[in-house]
């Protein structure tokens, strides 16, 4: 019986899939390859980056504590 029954876990869906850990780990270094082949605008690439256009984020933090 699957726990809980309403869901799959992440090892279940693995296995039934096929997938090994070093086939996962290909697949990210594939599209890390990808993102880091991207052009500079996109959303992904500035994730990766993790760049922050702007003031310092202390100065930037709004007082009830969001970005923005």
């Amino acid at each position: 019986m699957i726990w809980p029954p309403d869901r799959l876990r992440k090892i279940v869906i693995q296995e039934r899939l096929g997938l090994t850990k070093d086939r996962i780990q290909q697949r990210r270094l594939q599209y890390f390859e990808h993102v880091v082949r991207m052009d500079q605008g996109r959303h992904p690439k500035l994730s990766l980056e993790g760049y922050v256009h702007g003031k310092e984020a202390e100065e930037d933090q709004r007082e009830d504590g969001w970005m923005g």
